[in-house]
């Protein structure tokens, strides 16, 4: 009873918390909180970073953790698209995590993860109005989850791995939408080579593929009985149906390098439409450790159609992805996630597009906010093409927050502003325009010789200006000098292609 009580209390701590502080601005809507004891805004915070995001009717679905103190609370928030608010919010036994979640026709949510003091596998089933319906603890300590997903309508996957002696073995659990264990899948590896040593299999994400199911993962193996700690691991993929393995092959990335001894390469993130999938692959190479993002498209036969290094800042600066998504309406590929260097304590989150074809359409840095310190951590497509990100940040004063950002499919709002920040860095596949500052006066340089049409906004979103460049020559340029000094965003079409760029005028 004094467990059921304090429990009762310390969720009740985390929703006064949660619902402390609420701002809304240009750039999207950023909830804060923290600890009612500091008064203030202090260094004394909870912290909730969103893993996982989806969208259910008026609603999106956030799920992630709660830090208090030295716990973690896995925790799902229910937030009004149209009144940015917060609906309601679940907040589960101390020492959980959540690594996924589905929602059901009926916008029910099934959530899986994992609870650390109970060593078991966590099962969740909410309603849609945030109540929990039913709430198990499934032992089983050989099952290690990475991520868990719907791939059909009453179809959900928990993927990881099974430990068998000192051999791990990649493994599915499927559920059915109310949290019951249908099937376990354990995916050995006779078809790929047998004479290899392998010490350890995982499946990351399984999806749906022509008669049965892909389940991608890594395979690590040893690289010789006299080298027991020496290792290397590659991309690989299963193609199974009921229980039984029909294909499983290696996937070479990253130059094809088959014979780097201390090449590392783990498949993060997965996404397809049962035909084509795109992933990204994690590659560390030898005895330097440096390390490399690689984003990789399989045909319908499965083989590499293209690959292409993510990012082209040098070392030490480092490339965590957080989301990636193929549109396979429009056939753009989506990639985010952060850029950080910890000699200088700074980040910055980016987002790139991608055509089908491998081409890039622009790779772009930003920071949410003023924030000194902020990250994009979860990635979904709505189903009007528009780019739903959920992510968390922290203040230079200790301030921390997560926020939620709708962009269009081109990284804009409809108020103009491009993830609220400036562009760092732009692909040359990128109009410019310069001088940035000016004095109003601003030239175009263009990718084409097409018409240019030009709308500026203010930073409220309205209209201010529009300039048609029908003669494109080597001098194009539009004037906002009789407009007041302040920002400013451009939205430039190009045939096809679409801009926002922002300007000041001093």
């Amino acid at each position: 009873m004094k467990k059921l009580i304090l429990l009762s209390i310390l969720q009740l701590f985390v929703i006064t918390n949660l619902y402390a502080q609420q701002t809304n601005d240009l750039r999207g809507v950023r909830y804060y909180y923290s600890t009612p004891s500091v008064g203030t805004f202090g260094t004394n915070l909870v912290c909730f970073k969103p893993e996982f995001i989806d969208a259910a009717n008026d609603n999106y679905i956030l799920s992630g953790y709660t830090h208090i103190g030295f716990n973690t609370w896995a925790t799902t928030i229910c937030l009004n698209k149209i009144t940015n608010s917060i609906v309601w919010e679940n907040t589960r036994e101390n020492q959980s995590y959540s690594d996924g979640f589905s929602i059901a026709p009926d916008n029910k949510i099934l959530i899986v993860g994992g609870n650390i003091e109970n060593d078991s596998l966590e099962i969740v089933n909410i309603s849609s109005n945030g109540t929990s319906l039913a709430f198990s603890f499934i032992q089983t300590p050989q099952f290690l989850l990475n991520e868990f997903n719907r791939v059909e309508d009453n179809k959900n996957m928990a993927n990881g791995y099974s430990e068998f002696g000192n051999i791990a073995k990649a493994t599915v659990l499927s559920f059915d939408n109310v949290g019951n264990i249908l099937d376990t899948i354990v995916l050995s590896n006779p078809l790929i080579n047998p004479s290899l040593v392998i010490q350890h299999s995982t499946g990351n994400k399984t999806l749906k593929y022509k008669n049965g199911y892909l389940t991608f993962g890594h395979l690590m193996r040893q690289l010789a009985t006299n080298l027991p700690n020496e290792y290397s691991s590659c991309p690989s993929i299963w193609h199974w149906k009921n229980d039984s393995v029909l294909y499983a092959k290696e996937v070479f990335t990253g130059q094809n390098d088959q014979a780097n001894d201390f090449c590392q390469q783990e498949i993060e993130y997965v996404d397809g439409n049962g035909r084509e999938f795109v992933f990204t692959v994690r590659r560390t190479l030898g005895p330097n450790d440096a390390t490399y993002n690689y984003l990789t498209f399989l045909d319908s036969n499965l083989n590499i159609s293209w690959e292409h290094k993510i990012g082209t800042w040098p070392q030490p600066w480092d490339y965590d992805i957080s989301g990636l998504k193929y549109d396979t309406d429009s056939n753009f590929i989506y990639v985010t996630g952060v850029v950080w260097n910890d000699n200088i304590d700074e980040q910055k989150s980016f987002l790139a597009k991608y055509r089908k074809n491998g081409t890039l359409i622009f790779f772009k840095y930003f920071s949410i906010g003023q924030s000194q310190i902020s990250s994009i951590t979860a990635l979904t497509l709505l189903n009007d093409g528009d780019l739903l990100f959920a992510g968390r940040g922290m203040h230079s004063n200790g301030v921390r927050y997560f926020f939620t950002y709708r962009t269009g499919p081109d990284g804009y709002h409809e108020d103009g502003a491009y993830l609220g920040l400036e562009e760092v860095l732009v692909s040359p596949t990128e109009i410019g325009i310069f001088p940035n500052p000016s004095d109003g006066i601003f030239q175009v340089s263009s990718i084409s010789t097409e018409p240019m049409r030009i709308t500026m906004l203010d930073q409220q979103g309205k209209q201010v200006a529009h300039f048609d460049l029908n003669e494109l020559s080597s001098d194009n340029s539009f004037d906002l000098s009789g407009h007041a000094p302040g920002v400013y965003f451009a939205h430039v079409t190009q045939g096809e292609q679409h801009w926002v760029k922002k300007l000041v005028v001093r």
